[in-house]
């Protein structure tokens, strides 16, 4: 009996391990929140925590989210039940981040990454420095950024599904919108989705991008509703408040591309003057996290060496029917 060679398929229908990655990680972000936040980190959780200066207009709405949010925990005004205002919104952030992570797992399981490698996934993002900074923080990063993936969840449904395409559009149109409400950041995640249905070709292009892209029209009316000031010259003075006076830039050049390339090293780990002391703190600790990490890397590296595709089999001739006699 001869054998030919078969796809080798993992079975993908098991998520308990993705939401125990998540469900840790989580874990560990409640029970670890930064005990000491920046500046802004205050500032928003005083304006959620007193009502006040809820709409900024580079994270418009998250002062408004996380004033909800107090409210529905019993965390704003005066004390003692203001006190804790600031770890209630750490809360939230950790939560948020938790839920990128199970919607990311299913991002990657649209993707057709193999259901044992998702937990994998799941645990280098969860657990890498950026990700981890800002879900133990009251910063405006973490909840942008659910939205954004949701959005991409329902793009990935839409560009599979013919019957209800035009709903999971909409849909990823919203999202994506409320995303560049809680942040204008995310106008370049949207931008992506919108590029990725190619309205260049042809009509159902265009179709398609004027679908998605319809929700956005929500961004310049809820800043028109938001400005202190009427009129055009006043919405866009409101929209491009920090770019204008310098909170927030945007560059182009060497040096922008430089600060990205040591940006991208400092999400995966931090790089800062702060750890030679912790390193002289906890020697043995530190020293054996480090340990670990290294040999789960090498673990990693060598297992992603050893798995190779395998090749493409020649198409074969249909099964002889039963009975039929063969030459």
């Amino acid at each position: 009996m001869q054998h030919r060679p078969t796809a080798f398929r993992l079975r993908t229908g098991r998520t308990w391990p993705s939401i125990a990655v998540a469900g840790l990680l989580t874990a560990v972000c409640l029970a670890l929140p930064t005990r000491n936040p920046t500046g802004d980190a205050w500032y928003y959780a005083a304006c959620s925590r007193w009502g006040q200066e809820l709409l900024q207009p580079h994270h418009l709405l998250y002062n408004a989210i996380g004033w909800l949010w107090l409210q529905l925990v019993g965390a704003s005004g005066a004390a003692p039940a203001g006190l804790p205002a600031i770890t209630w919104l750490q809360t939230l952030n950790a939560l948020t981040a938790g839920a990128c992570l199970l919607v990311l797992a299913r991002l990657l399981a649209r993707a057709g990454a193999p259901g044992a490698a998702i937990p994998a996934w799941l645990l280098l993002v969860g657990s890498c420095f950026g990700m981890l900074r800002f879900a133990t923080e009251n910063e405006t990063y973490i909840l942008p950024l659910l939205l954004a993936l949701l959005a991409s969840l329902a793009w990935a449904q839409a560009c599979h599904t013919l019957g209800a395409r035009w709903r999971w559009l909409v849909l990823a149109g919203l999202l994506a919108a409320l995303a560049c409400l809680v942040h204008q950041l995310m106008v370049w995640w949207w931008l992506g989705l919108l590029l990725g249905l190619r309205p260049w070709r042809g009509r159902a292009g265009v179709r398609l991008g004027l679908v998605y892209g319809l929700p956005a029209l929500l961004v310049p009316v809820a800043y028109v509703l938001a400005a202190p000031a009427s009129g055009v010259a006043g919405v866009v003075r409101f929209a491009l408040h920090d770019y204008l006076t310098g909170s927030a830039r945007v560059e182009l050049g060497g040096r922008s591309l430089l600060l990205t390339g040591i940006s991208v090293i400092r999400t995966v780990g931090q790089v800062h003057g702060n750890m030679g002391p912790l390193l002289a703190h906890w020697p043995v600790g530190l020293g054996l996290i480090g340990l670990i990490s290294i040999v789960l890397i090498a673990y990693g590296v060598l297992g992603w060496y050893r798995v190779r595709p395998l090749p493409t089999q020649q198409a074969q001739a249909p099964p002889v029917a039963s009975g039929a006699r063969t030459p």
